[in-house]
């Protein structure tokens, strides 16, 4: 498998109790099928209960954060996200921001997105050992799908 990451380290303001929210953008330049995803943010605010924090790419959405948390201060986390697993990573993806209650004030530092790419399986046999005469004799069976 490949690792692909991009990025924005704008600082975007969170509006205070404005369920429009803001948004940050992160551009994918490169062309390649997603295996897998993990999506870490950072982002400052003064009681993250009030946050719902969701990743949008094409017509699909995944809701990332949605208000956990209670008064803790600042949001610092990676998600894992396999909902786009089988898509095309090229073009924008957007992390949505919203503060859902009053008073409490922050920011979006950063968002990182570390795609996989490629066929797991192919890594895999790719860092095999050596095997000698008998194994590679049971991995050309395996791998033609011939087990007898």
């Amino acid at each position: 498998e490949l690792s692909h990451e991009f990025g924005n380290s704008s600082s975007v303001a969170i509006p205070d109790n404005e369920p429009a929210g803001v948004e940050t953008v992160v551009d994918v330049s490169d062309a390649f099928e997603i295996t897998g995803l993990e999506v870490a943010v950072n982002i400052s605010h003064t009681y993250i209960g009030d946050l719902r924090v969701a990743l949008r790419h094409g017509n699909d959405e995944i809701v990332l954060h949605n208000r956990e948390g209670g008064s803790d201060n600042n949001l610092v986390a990676t998600y894992t996200v396999d909902d786009f697993n089988g898509q095309q990573a090229m073009g924008d993806w957007v992390l949505h921001v919203d503060d859902n209650t009053g008073i409490d004030t922050g920011s979006i530092n950063d968002v990182r997105l570390t795609f996989l790419s490629g066929n797991p399986e192919a890594g895999a046999l790719r860092w095999a050992p050596a095997l000698g005469s008998k194994g590679e004799q049971a991995l050309e069976k395996m791998t033609s799908g011939n087990l007898e």
